[in-house]
């Protein structure tokens, strides 16, 4: 009776919501990577006004705090996961109630982080590739949009000539495009690096021209 009692009360203390959180974790996930940002979203199972933003480490049981006083309406929100942040194979992200604290989004998995990747200081395009890559325009100017023909590319990049980085983003290995804006960068050569499911690392050059 009594331990029929315990999980009634755990119940209750903690209500998660079910839906669907992305990163959502699991085994068919790519690893994030230290450094890089991410699109957090998140569907329409949780109803509260406001939440908070979580990422849980079930290595090292910390929680840490992404965000909070984020509408529950944007479904989304771009976070940069810091450089020092310990890589493992046990994260979660939690969108969390910001009132009713009990309610939780749980992402399905666990997501595996690795560290940052080390500089690449070339341009030369990968003469290996061996999948399309358009970019237009060429030169670019205030915006560069990139399509590519296969569905494996999980992190882009934007570097220059000296291999210092630009630009940084996370993408679902379904996306086909992105749209890149190049306002802030200077006029000069720069690579496009593309990071694909199983380690191989791609490369464009382009240009920015005003």
């Amino acid at each position: 009776m009594k331990t029929i009692l315990l999980i009634i009360t755990i119940t209750m203390m903690f209500h998660n919501v079910y839906g669907h959180v992305w990163p959502s974790g699991g085994a068919a996930e790519q690893p994030l990577t230290a450094g890089t940002s991410i699109t957090i979203t998140w569907d329409d199972a949780i109803t509260a006004q406001r939440v908070c933003l979580e990422l849980w480490d079930g290595e090292r049981a910390v929680r840490t705090q992404i965000a909070s006083h984020v509408p529950a309406i944007n479904k989304r929100y771009v976070w940069t996961l810091p450089e020092d942040l310990p890589s493992g194979r046990h994260y979660r992200f939690v969108v969390r109630d910001e009132v009713r604290s009990n309610i939780a989004l749980y992402s399905h998995g666990f997501a595996t982080i690795v560290p940052s990747r080390p500089v690449i200081s070339t341009v030369d395009s990968d003469t290996s590739v061996s999948f399309a890559v358009s970019m237009e325009p060429q030169p670019a100017t205030d915006r560069l949009r990139a399509t590519w023909s296969v569905e494996d590319v999980t992190q882009l990049e934007v570097r220059d000539v000296a291999g210092q980085l630009y630009w940084n983003q996370s993408i679902h290995p379904a996306t086909s495009t992105v749209e890149i804006d190049t306002q802030s960068l200077p006029s000069g050569a720069y690579t496009l690096v593309m990071y694909r499911v199983h380690g191989q690392t791609s490369t464009r050059p382009f240009m920015i021209k005003r």
